[in-house]
């Protein structure tokens, strides 16, 4: 049965219709962490303000009014957690979601509905995209939801689940590398690493992530090693790379724009509209960090910054709390759920910022924690 293309795109009215009644039949705000909304309320009055002399307003409006689709979906996230299981289906829900992209990518390969195939030229080598529209964001969605498959499969007290995180998070490692993204291994090698440091007394976990990381790379195929060969010497490869050799460019330009406007940006997202003319191409910075601090400047960047310290402080604290009885599995959660912030937060360095929602969806985790956190000391 299909949904109607209306009632999805009003899903989040809808959603938020619903609680703003929760207000007005007295519910509470179940955002009360006082150095995220203080670095949010910066953030976007610096981004507004740069709207001012932005290059294209278009296109700062644009990514803007994409961000607070993402705040107001992190907001909802946030308020709708109201007890440990609610935390416990999102956990699989993030995980579950994205194993479903990967089958989704594979049965549109194979029934030949995927339009914009993305093939590396020379060697017509098709890369994975799952159910995205770009396979670089592809493996960044699936590293981000890897550490919430271990915990799964750690945690969940049903047989049935821990098998299928098993299966899941084979299926998870062996899609991100099939999309051929170099940023991958980037992000998988600490969050794997943070997990064998957690895990340390157990030896079923070294042999778990050993076996993952054999399959991955026996099944990946010779030239992504080529690939991210390339970038150990981005001097001098770029030349032979066409894709580092622009991205690269990016970054220097950027900076370049940030020197001349260190204070005031050029406006979100106004790299692209900039960029042909010293690039040769449009091109976005594929770096959330720099996109911020060419676009918004120095105070842009480090309000968003706080933001992200913000969550990281939340993590820390559901981490270090004594949770009671049943309950005590959270502290584990918000370690895992911490390793997909990281794997987020290491993901905006080739990601746009206006590809925002893997950066939103493991943070408010964070706050959810805080929540239930706050109300178990209360």
């Amino acid at each position: 049965m299909r949904t109607d293309p209306r009632l999805r795109g009003n899903s989040a009215l809808i959603v938020t219709a619903g609680v703003l009644l929760g207000y007005l039949r007295g519910d509470s705000a179940r955002l009360p962490h006082a150095t995220f909304l203080w670095s949010i309320v910066l953030f976007t009055l610096i981004a507004l303000q740069s709207m001012l002399w932005a290059h294209n307003v278009y296109y700062a409006a644009k990514s803007i009014m994409q961000f607070s689709k993402s705040l107001l979906v992190l907001f909802l996230i946030v308020h709708l957690i109201r007890t440990p299981s609610h935390l416990l289906a999102y956990a699989k829900c993030i995980f579950f979601g994205a194993v479903a992209t990967v089958f989704f990518g594979l049965i549109n390969l194979k029934l030949g509905l995927t339009k914009d195939i993305n093939v590396i030229g020379g060697i017509n080598l098709v890369r994975f995209m799952g159910a995205h529209s770009n396979p670089n964001y592809a493996a960044a969605y699936m590293m981000v939801a890897i550490p919430m498959g271990v915990f799964v499969i750690k945690y969940s007290k049903q047989l049935l689940f821990r098998v299928l995180a098993v299966l899941g998070t084979i299926t998870i490692v062996l899609g991100a590398f099939a999309t051929m993204s170099r940023a991958a291994v980037f992000i998988f090698v600490p969050v794997a690493l943070a997990i064998l440091f957690r895990e340390v007394k157990n030896k079923k976990v070294y042999v778990t992530v050993l076996v993952f990381l054999v399959i991955g790379i026996l099944l990946t195929p010779k030239y992504y090693w080529v690939r991210l060969w390339e970038t150990s010497n981005v001097l001098e490869n770029i030349q032979h790379d066409w894709s580092v050799y622009l991205r690269y460019t990016a970054l220097v330009h950027s900076w370049d724009l940030f020197t001349q406007y260190p204070l005031t940006g050029i406006g979100l997202y106004n790299f692209i509209d900039r960029s042909d003319s010293e690039i040769l191409v449009r091109i976005a910075t594929h770096n959330s960090y720099f996109e911020i601090l060419c676009g918004l400047g120095i105070f842009g960047l480090l309000a968003y910054l706080s933001v992200v310290y913000s969550a990281f402080r939340q993590f820390a604290l559901g981490i270090k709390a004594r949770w009671k009885g049943p309950d005590d599995w959270i502290g584990h959660f918000s370690f895992y759920a911490m390793l997909s912030f990281v794997a987020a937060v290491i993901g905006g360095l080739s990601a746009n910022f206006e590809f925002n929602y893997l950066f939103w969806i493991p943070m408010a985790a964070a706050f959810a924690v805080g929540n239930l956190r706050t109300r178990t000391a209360a």
